[in-house]
């Protein structure tokens, strides 16, 4: 690959409506937009920030992408395998930022073999890909039949209330909850019993501070509990460990706070036989979105994700080609955008 040109703007884009869960309210989303181009290509990558996820400052975040940019020699020829190198070297505090120059270069490489990103990965990615729903405020519509709800920022009476009224209208709608770590076992226990009759999907994060004794506790008090990770992952947690022991039903990721592709790739191969492998958003726009939704269709068994985008964003990068619950990728080359 020779590289022509190179170059990152920066983004502040605010939300639709204000998005609160137990820990964080967001606003804004802000982060990189990067391109990089060769003779015939145009590689798009974006990285973000994620209050409470990502560990990196923005001006770290420049730093990082500016040091691999000045890496770069233009209209030299650069082997695939070298350039990621290259970013792993100038990148590896930086994990969003490793995602926007792999998700930029993967791009070119579809494009010149003519196929979607995914289907560079894996020639059987889905065509589809189905997108859950994320109950921004509850008063929403319900147009999906499985539904993400934030419990933590209501007291919880309140939140059982609204749970118990929710299904009572969409008996047939799963609900996936996250608590984004909140609860004591002595909370978590006063809550959930309350709620164990309900089409309850997954919980993601209910406990404050997991560790290995209080999930095995959790498990005890609820054995049907289907507990999911996700913040875990990016914290000093050994959540390996539970995962080890049977403990972890589901597991959330982010690819575009995880870091490369091939630590999305060693993950899900990992896990991919004996959990629910959940893909989801960190309040990307349309670039990152498009990139973890090509991830998310490379996967063996498929699900529903937490994927779109349009009930966060009116304004976008570059517009979704998606407006609904669902994506078809086939006809797609590159990232498609």
């Amino acid at each position: 690959m020779k590289i022509i040109e190179i170059y990152y703007e920066q983004y502040k884009i605010p939300l639709n409506k204000e998005f609160t869960n137990s820990k964080n309210s967001y606003t804004v989303q802000q982060g990189l937009f990067l391109t990089i181009k060769t003779k015939k290509y145009t590689g798009k990558g974006e990285a973000i920030l994620l209050k409470g996820f990502t560990n990196n400052t923005l001006q770290e975040i420049i730093w990082s992408m500016e040091s691999f940019i000045s890496s770069i020699e233009i209209n030299e020829e650069y082997s695939l395998e070298e350039l990621l190198m290259l970013v792993k070297i100038h990148c590896i505090e930086t994990p969003t930022v490793q995602f926007a120059i792999d998700t930029a270069i993967y791009d070119i490489t579809s494009q010149k073999n003519n196929i979607s990103l995914a289907r560079f990965f894996n020639k059987k990615s889905s065509d589809y890909v189905d997108f859950s729903q994320t109950l921004v405020n509850r008063n929403m519509t319900i147009i999906n039949d499985t539904v993400k709800i934030k419990v933590g920022i209501e007291s919880i009476d309140d939140d059982i209330n609204f749970l118990k009224y929710f299904s009572q209208y969409n008996p047939l709608v799963k609900i996936r909850l996250d608590a984004n770590q909140l609860y004591s076992i002595e909370e978590f226990d006063s809550f959930y019993s309350q709620i164990t009759k309900l089409n309850i999907d997954f919980f993601e994060e209910p406990i404050k501070n997991p560790n290995l004794k209080k999930i095995e506790h959790i498990k005890n008090l609820f054995p049907n509990l289907n507990y999911a990770i996700d913040e875990s992952i990016y914290q000093n947690t050994n959540y390996k460990e539970w995962i080890t022991k049977n403990l972890i039903s589901t597991i959330v990721i982010r690819p575009s706070i995880l870091g490369s592709y091939k630590q999305f790739f060693k993950m899900t191969n990992l896990y991919s036989k004996n959990l629910k492998i959940v893909i989801s958003s960190s309040l990307e726009n349309s670039i990152a979105n498009m990139a973890t939704i090509h991830l998310a269709s490379t996967l063996q068994k498929q699900v529903k994700h937490g994927l779109n985008i349009h009930s966060f964003y009116k304004n976008f990068l570059l517009p979704p080609t998606y407006k609904n619950d669902k994506i078809k990728l086939n006809n797609i080359i590159g990232l498609g955008l």
